[in-house]
């Protein structure tokens, strides 16, 4: 605690002997006439230190011999027709003039110089107008892109230098844009007139590429080639479903007429639909499922049921607990479901009449239960084996270790329900849809020329 009321101190005169090493270094510098960087350390200085009088006092008197030395250079400058130098010089000395002013030390430029400075300042915009604008005639907008930059940084109000600024920077997207759309690359075209947002007539444009960019995709049927009526449904709607929930831009997936097939086969049909509907592609999806469906193992087996009884030590005349073991009969049951399952891809060309993409995902899940029941006192159950009910063998064992009764107790609470094939298969179409809809949607059919 004490250590933390120390600290402001502590961190007040570090603060102070910086200043006054920063404010040492600047009377050097002043010394030796280079009043601009001492300029800068004494501004360090009272960055540091805000309450350094010595630094303030020499900040009011080598700031003035600084801003006396850029109206010399600037007024060299403007001799020389050098209005570029002018403006940046002007710069420099307006830059110290501000930062002076944050310690309250003001600082002025004569008028004379400062008529200097504005008529330089109108003649060195003059000109980059001029350079920048058959920049712009050339078609090198970066390069006019710089020089308006230029000018703002002059003059932040010149309202022409904004306004061609904007221009120089949206035009080339504009005409790249322009171009993709030219050549029916109109994804690329949607997305640069979406990064020019209102510029000229983009908005419009972007939406033109939009409407060519949109790919029109007809489900025509879902094949499950299986026989279970209730499954079949589910799955198409499933399918139907993660497709609907597609976000994308130039995908649109046609559902509202696809069929429920059960084997391979693609009519003429479908094509009417989809001309019907506008769309570009027939999808075509096949599901194959292998399923095996294990049978319940119900096995009786032998084990023991342990119980605790006093006897008396002969010896000692004590009481003294013992562990005895009864023979009974536990059930234990087992069961393993395994499901493999596969989705087709085909999409077909409605124009062209040919596949166009074509491809497949897979997934497996299994499952397994294995439980004991048992009616008497679970807590006290102990496996092993005995040959006979009412008689002692050297055969019988009880597996009473610390391991074996975590074994049985682990049987006794395990999960008796194992999961459906259906279930499994439903685990297995949601995972594999998103994929499933991430390729369908990955083809570019500009890319592919459909």
């Amino acid at each position: 605690m004490a250590l933390l009321k120390l600290l402001p101190v502590v961190l007040l005169l570090f603060s102070c002997n910086a200043s006054k090493a920063l404010f040492e270094k600047g009377q050097k510098l002043e010394q030796a006439g280079m009043h601009q960087e001492a300029v800068e350390l004494y501004l360090k200085s009272l960055k540091e230190d805000n309450y350094n009088i010595d630094a303030r006092i020499a900040l009011k008197k080598t700031g003035l011999k600084a801003i006396a030395q850029h109206s010399k250079r600037i007024k060299d400058y403007y001799s020389e027709y050098d209005y570029k130098n002018v403006v940046n010089t002007s710069k420099t000395a307006k830059k110290l003039i501000e930062k002076s002013n944050e310690y309250k030390v003001n600082l002025e430029i004569d008028e004379e110089t400062l008529g200097i400075i504005e008529y330089s300042n109108e003649k060195y915009i003059d000109k980059l107008f001029k350079e920048a604008q058959q920049l712009l005639i050339d078609k090198q907008f970066t390069l006019a892109e710089d020089l308006y930059k230029e000018i703002l940084s002059v003059d932040e109000n010149n309202a022409e230098a904004t306004e061609k600024l904007n221009f120089s920077k949206k035009e080339p997207i504009y005409l790249s844009a322009l171009e993709f759309l030219e050549k029916n690359k109109n994804k690329k075209a949607y997305y640069l007139f979406e990064e020019i947002g209102n510029y000229r007539d983009a908005s419009k444009l972007k939406e033109l590429a939009k409407k060519r960019a949109t790919f029109k995709i007809f489900l025509a049927s879902v094949n499950t080639m299986s026989g279970d009526v209730s499954w079949n449904r589910e799955a198409k709607f499933l399918i139907e479903k993660k497709l609907s929930l597609v976000k994308d831009p130039f995908v649109n997936f046609l559902l509202g007429d696809s069929q429920l097939v059960f084997s391979e086969g693609y009519s003429d049909e479908y094509r009417k639909k989809a001309l019907k509907l506008d769309a570009s592609a027939i999808l075509f999806l096949t599901i194959e499922s292998n399923d095996h469906i294990g049978s319940h193992h119900k096995q009786t087996k032998k084990g023991w049921e342990e119980y605790k009884y006093e006897k008396k030590n002969p010896d000692t005349g004590r009481k003294e607990i013992h562990t005895g073991y009864d023979k009974i009969y536990y059930v234990e049951h087992s069961q393993e479901n395994r499901v493999n399952l596969k989705i087709k891809i085909r999409m077909e060309s409605v124009e062209k009449k040919q596949i166009i993409f074509s491809d497949y995902i897979d997934g497996s899940r299994e499952d397994r239960v294995n439980y004991i029941e048992y009616e008497g006192n679970k807590g006290s159950l102990r496996t092993g084996y005995w040959k006979h009910l009412n008689s002692h063998s050297d055969s019988d064992v009880v597996r009473d270790s610390f391991l074996d009764r975590i074994h049985v107790s682990s049987l006794l609470n395990a999960r008796k329900e194992i999961t459906s094939a259906e279930d499994m298969k439903r685990d297995i179409i949601n995972s594999i849809l998103d994929n499933l809809s991430k390729k369908i949607v990955s083809f570019d059919p500009e890319e592919n020329s459909l």
